[in-house]
């Protein structure tokens, strides 16, 4: 616990755990999705001042939009689920707000089997 290491699972308050199985426990297939979500992949996650994993990411769509993505707009997300995305992992936002000249703020969003 006391190792000084990137994304170090046992400085978490969390259960370490949920980081053990890679499985997305409420994600949806790709396949499932249909309507107007972009498809996008997470390009990094915000780190806090523990190191710890923080409630919110980053991604990117196809034509490298950028995607400001926080937990509570993930509709099928809880923490467990959370903790083990991964950078690359994809994810379906329905609606976002646009702000000029900042990533785009999702406001409704669907994590994807991996």
């Amino acid at each position: 616990m006391e190792i000084d290491v990137p994304d170090n699972p046992f400085k978490s308050k969390y259960r370490w755990k949920t980081y053990l199985s890679p499985i997305i426990s409420n994600g949806v297939e790709i396949d499932e999705i249909v309507g107007e979500f972009v498809l996008v992949k997470i390009v990094h996650f915000a780190k806090n001042e523990k190191g710890n994993r923080s409630n919110f990411l980053f991604a990117k769509d196809a034509s490298d939009e950028e995607y400001f993505v926080h937990l509570q707009y993930l509709t099928n997300c809880e923490w467990q689920d959370w903790v083990k995305l991964r950078e690359g992992n994809q994810l379906a936002v329905l609606s976002f707000d646009s702000v000029k000249g900042k990533a785009h703020h999702v406001t409704d969003c669907l994590m994807i089997n991996t």
